[in-house]
């Protein structure tokens, strides 16, 4: 009977939750008069930030400090959950939203872990994160984070003894080895779930670049993703511009399981295979990837491939207003090319976010071609002195959303809205970027590009704004 009573106090205090003595856990059962005390170093808290390879924020991330499970379970402390952050195709799902102590939200990923979970927080703008509460130190625990469909994980070891009790870690970041290796850290523990990317070619529009940039492959002098190098996403010949060497989209979109291989699948501007739209089986499998867990990210003239699948996601223009009904193909393709947009930025997070990132000097009209090493990500912050933030290379007749169809806002996240002009005339506080949750899985509509005819090998404000949603799907 002692015996299992000092296991039971050891795990109390392993927990971090309870302080006791062996002999107090002894009384409680034999009505002994005899005490002594043991005790388990803890800390308050941990501080650290969360970043993307390429050193940049990652906002409003899940952070968890968890304790691995015990022998002996004690279901009041230890917590052992068989949920899931993936689906059965392993991709990773939206989850419920959890507010810290802060106001930011993020993923609640606490139910979805395994061990005993001993803090959380999201990510602030900055990507920084602190995880409060009795924490043991000079033991092995685990932390965790998740963002859209990356997440990591490594052993941490927090020092005892802490100045004002509290221990800041390291940067960790969403790479390989979960950024540089410190005395606290064990890089050799990283597991870092990098999403499963496709990237669908496009005639007028090149995410790939972006991701390149942000570390998931690299670039040339003019910040065109190098293909002699790794990278980390695959890619789908959507133009006919790649070779046999790649997977034709055409055949990529004929079987389901292709698409399920991934969990995002980006589908640049300028694909040429929108005749394959008119086949219902090919929209039914776009519905079914995005419902059982997948996330599609299109730009501009591609827009048909959201459009005739999730006909009440946007109103685009000149396509009518039942929200149940595909419109017309390429009906809505009536920019003006070649404007500038000074657009809002209508989510909190993301606007602060933008006021810490880098960017070139000058403005993709004036300043592409020739852009001096000095002028490259040269300027902090992304955002003008009045909030909105320029976006420009518009495509002649790029394809233009009228609103958000009536009855369909609440369930509809409109990051970037503007003062647009078209053939008709001028429009304002039009819808430019937006993603919307269906089922699992998640959609998301650009209206313009990533700077696709002004390449760099630093970023546009508007690319930055990409970076940010990559991590959102």
């Amino acid at each position: 009977m002692k015996t299992i009573l000092k296991t039971l106090c050891t795990v109390v205090l392993m927990v971090g939750l309870i302080h006791c003595s062996v002999e107090d856990a002894i009384n409680s059962a034999t009505d002994s008069t005899s005490s002594s005390s043991t005790t388990t170093e803890t800390v308050s808290s941990t501080t650290g930030t969360l970043t993307a390879a390429d050193g940049s924020a990652i906002a409003g991330a899940s952070v968890a400090l968890t304790q691995a499970g015990t022998t002996l379970q004690v279901k009041a402390l230890a917590k052992t959950t068989s949920q899931n952050l993936t689906n059965k195709k392993g991709q990773y799902l939206p989850l419920f939203q959890t507010t810290d102590g802060d106001g930011e939200t993020c993923d609640d990923i606490s139910e979805s872990l395994s061990g005993t979970v001993l803090a959380t927080d999201c990510t602030s703008s900055d990507g920084t994160y602190n995880l409060s509460g009795e924490i043991p130190c000079g033991e092995t625990l685990t932390l965790s984070a998740k963002k859209g469909s990356f997440f990591l994980s490594l052993s941490v070891t927090l020092s005892c003894g802490a100045e004002e009790d509290s221990v800041a870690l390291e940067d960790i970041a969403f790479d390989d080895d979960c950024g540089q290796a410190a005395d606290s850290l064990d890089s050799e523990s990283c597991n870092f779930d990098i999403a499963r990317m496709a990237v669908v070619t496009g005639t007028y529009d090149e995410i790939e670049n972006v991701l390149a940039k942000l570390g998931f492959g690299e670039v040339d002098e003019y910040g065109f993703l190098d293909m002699l190098q790794p990278f980390d996403f695959t890619l789908i010949d959507g133009n006919d511009s790649l070779g046999e060497d790649y997977e034709d989209f055409d055949d990529f979109i004929s079987d389901i399981e292709n698409l399920n291989d991934y969990d995002i699948i980006f589908i640049n501007c300028g694909n040429s295979n929108e005749d394959r739209l008119s086949d219902p089986d090919v929209v039914a499998r776009l519905q079914q990837y995005v419902e059982e867990g997948g996330k599609l990210y299109v730009t501009d003239w591609s827009y048909d491939f959201l459009e005739n699948p999730f006909p009440s996601f946007l109103n685009f223009l000149e396509g009518g207003e039942d929200p149940d009904t595909a419109e017309i193909h390429n009906d809505a393709q009536d920019g003006t090319g070649g404007i500038t947009v000074d657009a809002d930025v209508n989510n909190d997070v993301m606007a602060s976010w933008l006021d810490g990132v880098t960017v070139n000097e000058g403005t993709i009209e004036e300043d592409c071609y020739g852009l001096d090493d000095d002028a490259i990500n040269a300027h902090v912050g992304a955002r003008n002195d009045d909030g909105t933030v320029t976006i420009g290379d518009f495509l002649g007749a790029w394809a233009v959303i009228e609103g958000i169809h009536d009855g369909f806002a609440e369930s509809t996240n409109l990051w970037i809205s503007g003062d647009i002009s078209h053939s008709g005339g001028d429009l304002s506080g039009v819808p430019l970027t937006a993603t919307k949750d269906v089922e699992e899985g998640r959609i998301l509509y650009s209206s313009y590009h990533t700077a696709h005819s002004c390449t760099t090998p630093g970023f546009w404000p508007q690319e930055r704004i990409l970076q940010y949603l990559v991590f959102e799907l």
